[in-house]
């Protein structure tokens, strides 16, 4: 399973943790993740991201504070 830098996940209202997918590095779509071992700074992700999908790595809470803000 993949493991992506901490600070690519985002802590949603609810509890969840979200993960911001993206094929192009313009657009980006979120994803709710779960999440398994954390060593390093990185985090295993064991469901919502498949191996080789582009995350947006450091901006996760940044981005979902701009949906939550642009969907209300």
């Amino acid at each position: 399973s993949p493991a992506v830098p901490q600070n690519a996940l985002a802590r949603e209202g609810d509890g969840s943790l979200s993960a911001w997918v993206t094929a192009d590095g313009v657009r980006f779509k979120r994803r709710v993740v779960q999440t398994g071992l954390v060593q390093d700074g990185l985090v295993q992700i064991t469901q919502g991201l498949n191996p080789g999908e582009k995350i947006a790595r450091d901006k996760g809470l940044f981005l979902s504070n701009l949906y939550l803000i642009t969907t209300n």
